[in-house]
């Protein structure tokens, strides 16, 4: 696996998939790694991050594709990859607790992903635009966060008058109202991931949807911040089988800038380090000898992810006993996958148990959309039954 391969995606995907006539349904899925929307006529993902646009700055590049921009209470935010590209290595600005903590709800960083994420979940293209239809979203938490769901809906909900700037194109400006009947109950995360295993292309019942229904099932969605676990009860979701574990990408990023600083000596905040995921390289300077050496890194990180996996196999080893008392595990999330062969492994000696990819219904869509699949799908289901 290359370290360029662990960033979080900056791609908008035009694609047909089911609706519904009255409401325009948006399955929004606002993670501490990216932002991930699935509607019926597109799904994307851009990195959870921000920065204040300098109002000085000059750049000398040509827009690319993935560079997003929000205006919006006065001001303008680099949203995503191109917020990234701001990041110094030795740059300490931005708060991890704004970042990747709990009580982000409230904060300007939150406010900017969560309108761009929305914002572009609503924009029209060749397959099909919101027209005179009510929105009606469906977003979710954490497994062990759901206390947080007032929180959550206050901070989306409001009167909205924002732009947004795709790529270097022109600002497309919204002007909208989110109440709280525009909002279905937020949802476990993991649920989402179920959810879109159960539904088929159509928005029907997938061929595994009975079986999945009619047996007990767990859900694994590792993610950025946490690793989330939940279980399917004979049809029934159950709460208290939830877990969220502090066990994430972003304690592999973590360990990897822990054991950069123990060889090399050089210091990096996580959104640094995410800004060499590309090249997978850092770079010490000598400055008697004026000079500087480039160093892989690559090896570190395949260390700190082995070592993160092995708290990963104890967690669920003591929690759940591996799921052996479960026929199926569901597994979702872009975390998932760079563990995916590790899970296999772990898991291959439990008999009956098998792993189902949430996925399962469309492989050619990422896995880590899975959850806002799931969250649209539910939301087509509900909104025929509310017209």
């Amino acid at each position: 696996m290359q370290t360029k391969d662990l960033k979080t995606r900056s791609e908008i995907v035009a694609k047909k998939s089911p609706g519904n006539d009255f409401f325009y349904t948006v399955g929004l899925d606002i993670g501490y790694s990216g932002v991930k929307s699935y509607t019926e006529n597109k799904y994307f993902c851009f990195p959870s991050f921000t920065r204040k646009a300098s109002e000085n700055a000059v750049s000398f590049r040509s827009p690319l594709p993935t560079d997003i921009q929000i205006s919006m209470d006065g001001g303008t935010w680099d949203v995503g990859e191109l917020a990234y590209n701001n990041v110094m290595a030795n740059d300490a600005s931005d708060s991890e607790v704004e970042l990747f903590g709990r009580d982000r709800y409230f904060s300007d960083t939150f406010r900017a992903i969560s309108l761009t994420g929305i914002g572009i979940s609503l924009l029209e293209n060749e397959i099909s635009g919101i027209g005179d239809r009510k929105i009606l979203i469906q977003t979710g938490l954490p497994a062990t966060y759901m206390g947080d769901a007032g929180s959550l809906i206050e901070a989306l909900s409001g009167d909205f008058s924002f732009k947004l700037r795709l790529g270097g194109g022109n600002w497309n400006t919204f002007s909208f109202s989110l109440r709280e009947d525009n909002f279905l109950p937020p949802l476990p995360q993991p649920l989402g991931a179920f959810l879109s295993a159960a539904f088929d292309k159509t928005g029907g019942p997938s061929e595994i949807a009975e079986s999945l229904f009619n047996s007990d099932s767990a859900i694994i969605d590792p993610g950025f911040n946490t690793f989330d676990v939940s279980a399917i009860i004979k049809g029934q979701y159950q709460e208290s089988f939830s877990n969220s574990f502090d066990l994430g990408m972003k304690a592999v990023f973590k360990l990897t800038c822990q054991k950069i600083k123990e060889k090399y000596g050089v210091s990096l905040s996580i959104p640094a380090f995410y800004n060499k995921l590309e090249e997978g390289r850092i770079k010490t300077f000598n400055r008697k000898e004026r000079s500087s050496i480039s160093h892989d890194f690559s090896e570190l990180f395949e260390e700190s992810r082995k070592e993160v996996f092995e708290e990963v196999a104890n967690k669920i080893g003591s929690s759940y006993k591996l799921f052996s008392d479960y026929r199926y595990v569901v597994a979702s999330g872009g975390t998932y996958e760079i563990w995916k062969q590790d899970f296999e492994d772990l898991l291959k000696n439990i008999e009956g148990l098998s792993i189902i990819p949430a996925n399962i219904n469309d492989p050619s869509i990422p896995n880590y959309y899975s959850v806002a699949r799931g969250f649209q799908c539910l939301a087509n289901e509900k909104a025929s039954r509310m017209k």
